[in-house]
Protein backbone atom coordinates (compact mmCIF):
# COMPACT_ATOMS: atom_id res chain seq x y z
CA UNK A 1 0.00 0.00 0.00
CA UNK A 2 2.88 2.32 0.90
CA UNK A 3 3.80 2.04 -2.72
CA UNK A 4 0.67 3.29 -4.33
CA UNK A 5 0.36 5.86 -2.29
CA UNK A 6 3.60 6.85 -3.41
CA UNK A 7 3.42 6.33 -6.84
CA UNK A 8 -0.09 8.25 -6.43
CA UNK A 9 2.20 11.40 -5.00
CA UNK A 10 4.83 11.39 -8.11
CA UNK A 11 2.09 10.77 -10.84
CA UNK A 12 0.25 14.10 -9.24
CA UNK A 13 3.57 16.23 -8.47
CA UNK A 14 4.29 15.32 -12.69
CA UNK A 15 0.87 16.24 -13.39
CA UNK A 16 1.52 19.49 -11.68
CA UNK A 17 5.28 19.98 -13.14
CA UNK A 18 3.48 19.15 -16.66
CA UNK A 19 0.67 21.94 -16.21
CA UNK A 20 3.82 24.50 -14.71
CA UNK A 21 5.98 23.57 -17.91
CA UNK A 22 3.43 23.65 -20.69
CA UNK A 23 1.54 26.31 -19.26
CA UNK A 24 4.36 29.32 -17.39
CA UNK A 25 2.62 32.54 -19.19
CA UNK A 26 -0.99 31.29 -17.42
CA UNK A 27 0.61 30.07 -14.49
CA UNK A 28 2.70 33.48 -13.69
CA UNK A 29 -0.63 35.22 -14.32
CA UNK A 30 -1.89 33.45 -11.85
CA UNK A 31 0.65 34.09 -9.48
CA UNK A 32 0.35 37.75 -10.41
CA UNK A 33 -3.36 37.97 -9.04
CA UNK A 34 -5.39 37.53 -12.48
CA UNK A 35 -6.89 41.32 -11.80
CA UNK A 36 -7.37 41.34 -15.46
CA UNK A 37 -9.28 38.72 -15.59
CA UNK A 38 -12.39 41.00 -14.14
CA UNK A 39 -13.32 38.38 -11.61
CA UNK A 40 -16.54 40.23 -9.75
CA UNK A 41 -17.27 37.64 -6.90
CA UNK A 42 -14.76 36.23 -4.18
CA UNK A 43 -15.53 32.58 -2.14
CA UNK A 44 -13.00 31.57 0.52
CA UNK A 45 -13.09 28.37 2.25
CA UNK A 46 -10.79 26.38 4.48
CA UNK A 47 -8.26 25.42 1.87
CA UNK A 48 -9.38 26.96 -1.15
CA UNK A 49 -10.09 30.43 -2.85
CA UNK A 50 -12.66 30.64 -5.94
CA UNK A 51 -12.73 34.03 -8.23
CA UNK A 52 -15.53 34.19 -10.42
CA UNK A 53 -17.94 35.85 -12.55
CA UNK A 54 -21.34 35.42 -14.41
CA UNK A 55 -21.21 35.85 -18.22
CA UNK A 56 -24.03 35.97 -20.48
CA UNK A 57 -23.49 34.34 -24.04
CA UNK A 58 -26.39 34.13 -27.01
CA UNK A 59 -28.84 34.19 -24.10
CA UNK A 60 -26.83 31.75 -21.95
CA UNK A 61 -25.73 32.40 -18.61
CA UNK A 62 -21.80 30.52 -17.73
CA UNK A 63 -19.80 30.94 -14.42
CA UNK A 64 -16.30 31.46 -15.12
CA UNK A 65 -13.92 31.09 -12.72
CA UNK A 66 -10.70 30.51 -11.18
CA UNK A 67 -10.00 27.83 -8.28
CA UNK A 68 -7.02 28.02 -5.83
CA UNK A 69 -5.00 26.73 -3.31
CA UNK A 70 -5.66 29.35 -0.27
CA UNK A 71 -1.86 28.61 1.13
CA UNK A 72 0.20 28.77 -1.57
CA UNK A 73 -2.28 30.27 -4.44
CA UNK A 74 -1.23 27.39 -6.86
CA UNK A 75 -4.02 25.76 -8.80
CA UNK A 76 -6.98 23.23 -7.60
CA UNK A 77 -6.27 20.70 -10.61
CA UNK A 78 -9.18 17.57 -10.50
CA UNK A 79 -11.68 19.55 -8.97
CA UNK A 80 -15.37 18.54 -9.81
CA UNK A 81 -17.57 21.65 -10.34
CA UNK A 82 -21.53 20.98 -10.73
CA UNK A 83 -24.82 21.58 -10.38
CA UNK A 84 -26.25 19.36 -8.23
CA UNK A 85 -30.06 18.37 -9.44
CA UNK A 86 -28.82 18.01 -13.11
CA UNK A 87 -26.09 16.18 -15.07
CA UNK A 88 -24.00 19.34 -16.29
CA UNK A 89 -20.46 19.95 -14.88
CA UNK A 90 -17.04 20.74 -15.47
CA UNK A 91 -13.31 20.96 -14.10
CA UNK A 92 -10.69 23.48 -14.49
CA UNK A 93 -7.59 23.20 -16.63
CA UNK A 94 -3.88 23.08 -15.09
CA UNK A 95 -4.19 26.95 -14.64
CA UNK A 96 -7.45 26.84 -12.38
CA UNK A 97 -9.38 28.37 -14.86
CA UNK A 98 -13.19 26.98 -15.77
CA UNK A 99 -16.16 28.08 -17.23
CA UNK A 100 -19.45 26.15 -16.20
CA UNK A 101 -23.08 26.70 -18.22
CA UNK A 102 -25.76 27.35 -15.69
CA UNK A 103 -29.13 26.74 -16.67
CA UNK A 104 -31.91 29.03 -16.13
CA UNK A 105 -33.62 29.10 -12.64
CA UNK A 106 -32.06 28.07 -9.09
CA UNK A 107 -29.20 25.61 -8.32
CA UNK A 108 -26.99 24.62 -6.27
CA UNK A 109 -23.45 24.38 -7.27
CA UNK A 110 -20.99 22.11 -5.55
CA UNK A 111 -17.35 22.04 -5.78
CA UNK A 112 -15.68 18.64 -4.30
CA UNK A 113 -12.15 17.52 -4.29
CA UNK A 114 -10.49 14.81 -1.92
CA UNK A 115 -8.55 16.79 0.31
CA UNK A 116 -9.71 19.60 0.11
CA UNK A 117 -12.98 20.87 1.87
CA UNK A 118 -16.28 20.58 -0.25
CA UNK A 119 -18.11 23.80 -0.20
CA UNK A 120 -21.54 24.89 -2.24
CA UNK A 121 -23.47 27.45 -3.01
CA UNK A 122 -26.87 28.87 -4.40
CA UNK A 123 -27.13 30.61 -7.40
CA UNK A 124 -30.55 32.25 -8.80
CA UNK A 125 -30.24 33.28 -12.75
CA UNK A 126 -33.29 35.38 -12.45
CA UNK A 127 -31.30 37.54 -9.85
CA UNK A 128 -28.25 37.52 -11.44
CA UNK A 129 -29.85 39.24 -14.81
Amino acid sequence: MGKIIILSVIRKRFLVLACLVFMIPQVTSILRGQEAAGYTHLHMSAKSLLKYKFVFRNDSLFMQGLILERKSNLPILNMNISIMADRIGTMPDCSGNFTLYLKSGNGLIRFDKTQFDKFDFQYNSKAIR
